[in-house]
């Protein structure tokens, strides 16, 4: 993959979203969705809403990128050249799509408070052409860490002024871009620590009401916490051990005692789960089977949803008790195995449907049911 400069993107990205053009360097997956997918297990058929895929695509988040009150999803991958922006129209389907040519440079991690935040390299490019309210001229950003690659992006208020940050996870620590209101970013500013930085989570692990950090050192088996010193910098992190290869990672309540614990997908086929102690500490890590290859989990509601990046099995779910244990490992859908996952809710029902991206060339949308499943099958 090629290493994209700042003049070159901040160009393209304006064409796109001044001219409304597509441009493509590589061959892209066939535009639109459809409404059945067929477990390769039981046969089951179910109405989920299915679209194209590219078998390189590895990331994906859900916003609203042209304000119509609908879900959208950007779609790129460490190996491919180009992001999918998949418009959803009516009946939580996807029609319309554009496509951002990123020059042969691969994306390794995409979020989004509104506008597209883009991870390249050791960078992060804004792109706020979706919008038909931005102004392509100003926010499309390119900022540079000065060292390490962005390997995952966390968006949350850092510094306490009412206003969005983000902080991307690189290899030698994290780097925060202080949030403006017109939804542009200010400097870089770079905080080293001893991390792989493959996933970051904001969140208040001392009690302090700032937003501390949690990075996943999945080559060396833990998690490094950053505590927030009230203005929005970080301090030097510490380790906090986990199971083998951390590679994703949740922070909530999840034994009700008020403070904020971690809970993380392992390369061990396990999760995690950390209780934390309310003042930047944590408990022993416990381990629970979670399927062969866990590669990404979300918390809907009292159940841990694991995607699995291996078999047929696409995702299972574990039950969160009110001691804070999870119960046994379900299996669930069987689509083949999953490139990413993450949770909104795309069908407006109020519920969090699971996003999958599959490796074979399909994502899915399943919907969310009141018993806990996920897919409106036969």
């Amino acid at each position: 993959m090629g290493r994209i400069t700042s003049s070159l993107f901040a160009s393209l990205f304006v064409v796109l979203a001044t001219s409304g053009a597509v441009a493509c360097s590589a061959p892209a997956p066939e535009d639109g969705s459809d409404e059945s997918s067929q477990d390769v297990v039981s046969g089951e058929s179910c109405d989920d809403v299915s679209f194209a895929t590219s078998s390189v695509d590895d990331t994906v988040v859900v916003s609203d990128f042209d304000r119509d009150g609908r879900g959208d999803l950007a779609i790129a991958g460490a190996q491919n050249g180009t992001i999918r922006i998949l418009f959803q129209g009516m009946g939580a389907s996807f029609g319309r799509t554009e496509t951002l040519d990123t020059r042969d440079t691969g994306v390794s991690a995409l979020a989004s408070d509104g506008w597209l935040r883009v991870g390249m390299n050791a960078s992060v490019f804004t792109f706020g052409g979706l919008r038909p309210d931005s102004d392509p001229s100003k926010l499309t950003q390119h900022h540079e860490f000065g060292g390490g690659n962005v390997a995952s992006i966390a968006i949350g208020d850092v510094d306490g002024d009412g206003v969005d940050d983000l902080v991307a996870g690189v290899d030698v620590g994290i780097g925060v871009l202080r949030g403006a209101k017109d939804g542009s970013l200010g400097a870089a500013k770079r905080y080293n620590a001893p991390t792989d930085g493959a996933a970051v989570t904001l969140a208040d692990f001392d009690g302090d009401g700032h937003l501390d950090v949690i990075l996943a050192n999945p080559s060396l088996s833990s998690l490094t916490y950053m505590h927030n010193d009230g203005r929005g910098g970080f301090e030097r992190g510490v380790f906090v051990s986990t199971a083998k290869g951390p590679r994703a990672i949740v922070a909530a309540d999840v034994n009700g005692d008020g403070k904020t614990d971690v809970l993380t997908a392992t390369s061990s086929g396990s999760v995690s789960v950390l209780l934390g102690d309310g003042r930047g500490g944590f408990a022993k890590h416990v381990d629970y089977p979670a399927g062969r290859k866990p590669i990404a989990l979300r918390l809907v509601k009292k159940m841990i949803v694991v995607a699995n990046g291996a078999g047929d099995v696409t995702y299972g779910t574990l039950a969160v008790n009110p001691n804070g244990t999870l119960g046994d490992y379900a299996a669930g859908r069987s689509l083949g195995p999953a490139a990413a996952m993450t949770t909104a809710d795309i069908v407006g029902d109020g519920g969090e449907d699971l996003v999958v991206l599959g490796s074979r060339g399909k994502g899915y949308v399943l919907a969310s049911n009141s018993d806990g499943t996920f897919g409106r099958c036969k």
